[in-house]
This record gives C-alpha cells, structure tokens and sequence, in this order.
C-alpha cells in the first residue's frame, strides 16, 4: 500500500506535501548553468539558494551532493509551511 494511501485513508490526513525527492534533476541543474533563457525555471530554482548558501555541498549531477542539498532544500524549506496559503 503507498504511504499517501495510507495516510489518506487510515490516517484520515487532508493535505500531503511534498517538499522534495530523490534524484531532483533542477537540483542538479541549481548550479553553473545559465538559465537566462528559460526564466521560470531559474525563478523555481532559487528556492535552493539558502540551502547552498547554508554551506551544502556543490551539487555534480547523479552524486551525493546533489542528494545532500536535496535534503537540505527539504529542511531548510520546512519552516515555511505553515506560512504557505492552502
């Protein structure tokens, strides 16, 4: 059964965030391209600027340090939910 399912259903949950995930390609992409081209994407990237400037390691596409500031993204971004307007 997939944990969405379950806290749905058997946890009677509204609302189900997801903050992050495995493997993030943008997260990847967050440093040293140039995204002057495709400004909605640079914008959506720039959420990731306090967890890099929080000293998370350079991001090398398919690595751990892309995981590791992944998961920092995911912190870092916490505190802010109960701000987010549902």
């Amino acid at each position: 059964m997939p944990p969405h399912w379950y806290a749905v259903t058997v946890l009677g949950l509204a609302d189900i965030v997801v903050c992050g995930h495995s493997g993030c390609g943008a997260t990847a992409l967050a440093d040293g391209h140039d995204l002057t081209a495709l400004p909605a994407v640079a914008d959506w990237l720039r959420h990731a600027d306090a967890s890099r400037a929080r000293g998370a390691a350079p991001p090398k596409a398919g690595g751990e340090p892309v995981a590791a500031l992944a998961r920092d993204n995911v912190a870092g971004s916490s505190p802010a939910l109960p701000l987010t307007p549902r």
